[in-house]
């Protein structure tokens, strides 16, 4: 019989949840304070809307997570919508699950457009048993 209040079986449980939380927390510094630009953005609903941001993607387009986490749509969207051939390569790589990656010119809050490197890889999220994409965008003015 399965003893639940076994303390050496509750104290690996710790130790596993501490190792765990250990592991997030440093990953969330490392995206928090990277200086590339991430985003998340949900492209299975009809919103494609962002849902997380990191103050690199913030300094490099003016806004704020309040400004756009839940409330507008990814930048990739609205910059594939004025190319056509783009589109069809980002509508192709949704459908499928494929990573995509192009190059394309973004909006700031300022109106100022910028040309900017995108990576997008969908990621499978467990808990909603759908994909969220993961964006890393840079800054490409200079090599332009």
């Amino acid at each position: 019989m399965f003893d639940f209040f076994n303390t050496k079986k509750l104290k690996i449980l710790e130790e596993k949840l501490k190792a765990s939380e250990e592991k997030a927390a440093r990953l969330e510094s490392l995206v928090e304070n990277t200086i590339e630009a991430f985003a998340l953005v949900d492209l299975d609903g009809r919103e494609q809307l962002l849902r997380y941001v990191n103050p690199a993607w913030e300094r490099l387009f003016g806004y704020t997570k309040e400004d756009v986490v839940d409330k507008r749509r990814g930048l990739i969207v609205e910059a594939a919508k004025r190319d056509k051939n783009l589109f069809k390569k980002f509508a192709k790589a949704i459908a499928e699950h494929k990573p995509f990656m192009a190059e394309m010119e973004w909006k700031k809050k300022n109106g100022a457009v910028i040309p900017v490197e995108v990576y997008s890889i969908p990621i499978r999220e467990a808990k909603m048993g759908k994909f969220i994409w993961f964006n890393a965008i840079r800054d490409i003015a200079e090599r332009k």
